[in-house]
């Protein structure tokens, strides 16, 4: 499911004063992003935020995200199945995601606000944490590409290619390099999948032994 990148998100940005929740304000007659308030010590140590972090850090953080997961998790981890995550990922929390997209293009995230698509990476470790804490585990995520080729996609493929109809072949080699492409949506999104807690890996999942990650772990979490 492509999902947990429409949630609402906080932001932290660091100032030479501390870190502050980044706001919206009003100039004129136009948004614009603003400082808030300072965190509080506890906020801090709860997101685990460190003082000496570079001046303009930016942290991310989506309770919607974790509260969706966690009641996810409670439900798995009591009656059993699965939940595929496949949304957008990132490999640093504490990096600027937001956007805004309107007609396949990115605009100004406050510009008229209402009529774009706004979204952000998704902080995978944070939702491991949180499928952890509810008894269930998350695996991955892993590349979509890499995730699609374990599941045989290019075989798959291959059984639709047809000799007489090269335009149906270009098309399907095309649609294959935008799903699996490291370029492109096989780079970008990324696929998890909530589960029982438990060991072992699912199929798809196998290129977690190649890059020495535990199944609910990934590197920059």
């Amino acid at each position: 499911m492509n999902f947990f990148d429409a949630l609402a998100i906080r932001q932290a940005i660091k100032r030479d004063q501390g870190w502050v929740w980044r706001a919206i304000g009003l100039d004129v007659d136009q948004f614009v992003f603003c400082d808030g308030p300072a965190l509080h010590p506890d906020e801090m140590r709860q997101h685990k935020l460190a003082a000496d972090a570079p001046a303009d850090s930016v942290a991310e953080f989506s309770p919607a995200s974790e509260a969706v997961l966690a009641r996810l998790a409670r439900h798995v981890a009591r009656f059993g199945g699965g939940v595929l995550i496949c949304d957008y990922g990132k490999s640093n929390r504490q990096d600027d995601s937001l956007q805004a997209v309107r007609a396949h293009k990115a605009v100004p995230i406050l510009d008229m606000p209402g009529l774009s698509d706004i979204s952000h990476l998704v902080d995978f470790a944070a939702l491991a944490r949180c499928a952890e804490a509810q008894g269930a585990r998350l695996v991955g995520p892993v590349e979509q590409g890499r995730f699609l080729s374990e599941l045989g996609i290019e075989k798959r493929a291959e059984t639709l290619r047809r000799k007489d109809d090269p335009e149906r072949d270009r098309a399907l080699s095309a649609a294959l390099d935008r799903l699996c492409a490291p370029q492109h949506m096989g780079g970008l999104f990324k696929v998890a999948l909530l589960v029982p807690g438990g060991e072992g890996l699912p199929a798809g999942f196998a290129s977690l032994r190649e890059l020495d990650l535990q199944p609910n772990e990934r590197r920059g979490g």
